[in-house]
Parts: structure tokens; C-alpha cells; sequence
């Protein structure tokens, strides 16, 4: 992955600290107007797609019409089987061509050119049903009536399942040469960090009652599966086990964890001695879906914005990251913001973020040009190796706010706390590398 890396700011303002949780009511799915396969009013009539009109025009209003297209340049091509048809093909695409000059194509609508083709759209379409009949078949990914290459084009796994059905549509009399082929794998479904994901891995969308935070990274503490978040994540540090976390949202049936590693955010006096030294908590896995040792997801990479959400692939953790110098560049993955990269812009600082009000004390944080943004808190945080593996070096709590501002976070400047720092408040934790890596 080739990334380029800004260069060094030379000063910043470490201005009060304000944190990256959002606080904001959580909206339940609703339930099913009617139960699943209950017949409610009639049947609903079948969707008249642009592939029905055009065969319709085809046989009625423009007689061999056959589509249309626009060229690399932005040129309307009419596919027309006679050229005199020109001026009622013109005349019937006018107002699809005032459509598409609009919004991005903005501007002068090139005159139409024509081109003469074999089959009408009426032709094809007639071919692609009979085909569309013998769906789904194993290893058939597309099926296309194509009218930039006037043909079905089917998009398949092989060449063998091609054979097959070159075999079928010489049996429904499909016309030589009417059908191309593409090789083309299965369609994914993108899926989005803000997504339900059966198997729980760093950089998701995590609830609490009453905000949404970001799923850190998994381990074990003293031998049971939990993840980490941010301690202001969760609902009363004083009483272990009273936070349910849920994902994708705050809905009956999403658990996946209750918190059992927290202490007094921030605390600096009263039950302990020593000022706490991350924003995190443990939260104890339910069992209810997959662990994803040693995994984090990530996106589309971005430096001083937002990424945007959709997950490419997950990183290996091949190895803890104990500590960084300013100039060091680290990597987060958050539920609103995705991907992000920034240098550490002062290292080990004390800083005092305000939560509910009052001041405290957080020691040996590191503050970061990372693009951060609400929703973001508990955000993994790493180091990214060109062996396509990362480094796990801790998680994102929260940043100053912006200039004249107490409440809105400046998106450019992040806060995190060391995975040193976190063991230290709640305890040692193992298993935090992907199977076949020794940490």
C-alpha cells in the first residue's frame, strides 16, 4: 500500500480535552410491518425496468431502436437496425438525454450519433428471458442485455460454465454470436463499519445505552475473551457488569459483552494511588458471535479527512508497539471516519479532559494528527508495516476542541492511550496477535 505522510507540524496547541463518544439518543430498527411471509393487500405488480421500455419502443414507436449509450467523450450513440428511424429515436430520447446532462455531465448535450446494429432491443430482450429462465445457475454471476455490444453478454466463474451455456442457448435457439462472455467472480456485498458483523474484530460500530463508540481490539484477561473500548464508553465504571455493549446498535438481541475491567474515570485520589494511565475498559465477550483474534478491520486510507467506510480487508496484529516518538506515524480504524492516518505531535502528555463536567488527570497520552470524529472513541490504534501485518499500540479517546469552541472535537488533533498504559490500569492482557504471531 503506498502511502505518502505529511510533513511534520511544528507546534500545536494542547488546548482542553473533550471526548470522541456520541452522545445522542439511539434509534431501534423497527419491527417488520407484518410477520415474514404473512401476504398483506395484493401481490405487488412486477418492476417495469428501462430493459421492458426499450423493448417496447423498439416494437411500437421506434421500430428497430435498440438503446443507447454514451461514448468515452460523453457523445449520445442512438443503436438503430435503420437509419431512417433517426428522428423518432431523437425525438423519443430527448428528455432521457435533458436528464443526463444534469448534475456531474453539466453542460451541452453533443448531438446524437447513430450506429447501425443487427438485433433490436425487443430481439434481445426476448433472448434474455429465455435465458433469465434457466436462473440461477452454479457459476453464472451476470446476465446482461448488453446494447453497447448489441448482444446478452453473461458474466461467468469460467470457461466451462461459458460452454454450458452456449449449450442452452443453442437449445432455446439463441442465434449464433448473440452471446459474449466475461469472467467475473460472485458479487460481495460491501459491508460498512457501521454494519452488523458476525465476527467481532477492531474499527466496528459498538452501542452503549445512550451513544455509540468503536470496537478496539480483542485479547484475554485472566482467562476470558474480552475487547476493549473506551472506559467513557461505558455506562458506571463503579459497577462492573452494568454496561451491556451492543453492535451495531442499542437493541434487544445485539448484545455481545458486558463490561468486567474498569476503574473511576480518570482517577487520580480516593480507592487508587495512582492517576490512571488510558481511557479503556474491558468488556467480557458473551459467546454470542466470532472473536476475531488478532484482527482489524480498515478501509480506503486517508490522511486529514474522513475515509470512507466501506471494509477492504482486515489487518493481522503481528505484534505489540510499546512506544513512539514525535514524527511517528500511526494508524486508527473508527466507526465514523474510517481508515486514518497522522503523526504523533507530542508524546507521553498529561493531559486533563473534562468528562460530565469535572477535571481529571490522564497520564502518558499521545496527541496525533489523526482524523478523528464523534463516534470514533475506542478506536484501535497501530502501526502499519509494509508487510501488510500491523503493530497494536493502543486506543483513540478523544482530542482538543476546536478554536472557541468546549464541546466540538477538532477532527485533526487526537488523543490516544498506549496499550502499556491500559494493561497498567486493568490488568495484563494476551492473545492480542492473529493466530501464528507471538504476542
Amino acid at each position: 500500500m503506498t502511502r505518502s505522510r505529511p510533513p511534520v507540524l511544528l507546534a500545536v496547541l494542547a488546548l482542553l480535552a473533550t471526548t470522541a463518544c456520541e452522545d445522542r439518543p439511539i434509534t431501534a430498527p423497527a419491527p417488520d410491518e407484518a410477520p415474514r411471509g404473512a401476504k398483506v393487500g395484493p401481490p405487488p405488480r412486477e418492476l417495469w425496468t428501462s430493459d421492458d421500455e426499450f423493448a417496447r419502443v423498439a416494437g411500437a414507436e421506434v421500430p428497430g431502436f435498440a438503446g443507447y449509450y454514451f461514448d468515452e467523450d460523453g457523445v449520445p450513440v442512438i443503436l438503430l437496425k435503420d437509419h431512417r428511424q433517426r428522428e423518432a429515436a431523437e425525438r423519443y430520447l430527448a428528455p432521457l438525454l435533458a436528464q443526463a446532462g444534469r448534475g456531474r455531465n453539466a453542460g451541452p448535450m453533443p448531438r446524437p450519433v447513430v450506429r447501425k446494429v443487427t438485433h433490436d432491443f425487443a430481439e434481445l430482450k426476448g433472448w434474455f428471458d429465455q435465458l433469465e429462465g434457466l436462473m440461477p445457475r452454479d457459476g453464472v454471476h451476470t446476465l446482461d442485455v448488453d446494447e453497447v455490444n448489441n448482444r446478452i453478454t453473461v458474466g461467468v466463474r469460467d470457461e466451462a460454465v461459458a460452454r454450458g451455456m452456449r449449450r442452452e442457448a443453442a437449445r432455446l435457439r439463441v442465434p449464433p454470436g448473440v452471446l459474449g462472455f466475461k469472467m467475473v467472480g460472485p458479487a460481495v456485498p460491501a459491508i460498512s463499519l457501521q454494519d452488523w458483523t458476525q465476527t467481532l474484530t477492531g474499527g466496528f460500530q459498538i452501542a452503549k445505552p445512550g451513544g455509540l463508540c468503536t470496537f478496539g481490539f480483542n485479547a484475554v484477561h485472566q482467562g476470558a475473551w474480552v475487547f476493549v473500548t473506551n472506559s467513557h464508553c461505558t455506562y458506571d465504571v463503579f459497577v462492573l457488569g452494568s454496561t451491556i455493549i451492543t453492535q451495531p446498535l442499542y437493541y434487544q438481541g445485539y448484545e455481545i459483552g458486558n463490561e468486567s475491567a474498569d476503574r473511576g474515570m480518570y482517577d487520580c485520589a480516593g480507592l487508587f494511588t495512582s492517576c490512571r494511565k488510558s481511557d479503556a475498559a474491558y468488556i467480557r465477550h458473551n459467546g454470542a458471535r466470532t472473536i476475531g483474534q488478532g484482527k482489524i478491520a480498515y478501509t480506503e486510507l486517508s490522511y486529514g479527512a474522513p475515509a470512507p467506510l466501506e471494509v477492504l480487508g482486515y489487518y493481522d496484529v503481528s505484534r505489540r508497539f510499546t512506544a513512539v516518538a514525535v514524527g511517528s506515524i500511526l494508524d486508527k480504524t473508527g466507526r465514523t471516519s474510517g481508515t486514518t492516518y497522522g503523526q504523533v505531535l507530542e508524546a507521553c502528555v498529561t493531559a486533563y479532559p473534562a468528562y460530565n463536567g469535572v477535571q481529571y488527570t490522564l497520564r502518558c497520552q499521545d496527541l496525533t494528527s489523526i482524523w478523528a470524529e464523534a463516534g470514533d472513541s475506542g478506536s484501535p490504534v497501530y502501526v502499519w508495516r509494509d508487510n501488510g501485518t500491523v503493530e497494536l499500540y493502543g486506543v483513540l479517546w478523544g482530542g482538543p476542541p476546536l478554536p472557541g469552541s468546549t464541546t466540538t472535537k477538532d477532527p485533526d488533533l487526537t488523543y490516544t492511550s498506549r496499550l502499556a498504559g491500559i494493561e497498567q490500569d486493568l490488568g495484563a492482557l494476551t492473545y492480542l496477535c492473529a493466530p501464528g504471531y507471538g504476542c
